[in-house]
C-alpha cells in the first residue's frame, strides 16, 4: 500500500477513535457528577499540546514514523485511563498523556507529507487526509451512542467505547506509513 493510502488508513483509525472518546468521555463523566474532572482532563490536554514545539525537531531528527508509533500509543493510553471517573488526578494523567500523544500525531501528519510527498501531489494528499480525518469523526460522533448501547448500556456501555476507542488508535499504528519516498 503506497504512503499515501496508508497515511489516509491511518488518519481515519485514528480520528474514529478519537471522536468515539471525545462523544462518550463527556457522557461519562456527566453521569457520575465528574464534569469538573472532564474538565481538569481537557485542561491537561491542551497544555500537553504546547509540547509539539519539541515534538516538531524529534520528528525532523528521527523521522515521522517514531513518533507516530509513539503518538498514537500515548494516545491510546490516555483514551483507556478515560475509564477511571472518580479521580481528578487520573483525569488530569489522561489528559497530558493523551495531549502528549495526539500533539505527536499532528507533526508527524504534516512532516511526513512535507518529507515524503513530491510538492506537485501534495495537495492531493492533504485532501484525501482531511476527508478521512472528517469521515473518522463523523463515524466515532454518529457511532459512540449506538456502540454504548450495543455493549449494555449504562457504565458498561461507556467503558466498552472508551476501550473500543483505544482500540482503534492502536489499530491505526499498524498503518504508519513508511519513512521512504513513496508518493
Amino acid at each position: 500500500m503506497p504512503g499515501s493510502r496508508r497515511l489516509a488508513a491511518f488518519t481515519f483509525l485514528f480520528f474514529t477513535g478519537m471522536w468515539l472518546s471525545k462523544t462518550v468521555q463527556p457522557l461519562y463523566f456527566e453521569r457520575h457528577g465528574h464534569l469538573v474532572a472532564f474538565g481538569l482532563s481537557y485542561t491537561a490536554m491542551a497544555v500537553a499540546g504546547t509540547a509539539s514545539v519539541f515534538t516538531g525537531r524529534l520528528a525532523d531528527r528521527w523521522g515521522s514514523r517514531p513518533v507516530f508509533l509513539a503518538g498514537a500509543l500515548l494516545y491510546a493510553v490516555g483514551m483507556a485511563l478515560r475509564v477511571v471517573h472518580a479521580l481528578p488526578v487520573v483525569a488530569v494523567v489522561s489528559g497530558f498523556v493523551a495531549g502528549l500523544g495526539a500533539s505527536g500525531i499532528f507533526i508527524a501528519i504534516r512532516t511526513w507529507i512535507v518529507h515524503h510527498v513530491q510538492e506537485d501531489r501534495r495537495a492531493g494528499v492533504v485532501a484525501r487526509r482531511e476527508f478521512m480525518t472528517h469521515a473518522g469523526m463523523a463515524l466515532g460522533t454518529g457511532a459512540a451512542g449506538g456502540l454504548a448501547a450495543l455493549a449494555g448500556g449504562g457504565d458498561r456501555g461507556y467503558v466498552v467505547v472508551l476501550l473500543l476507542a483505544a482500540g482503534c488508535v492502536l489499530a491505526a499504528a499498524l498503518a504508519v506509513p513508511p519513512e521512504r519516498k513513496a508518493d
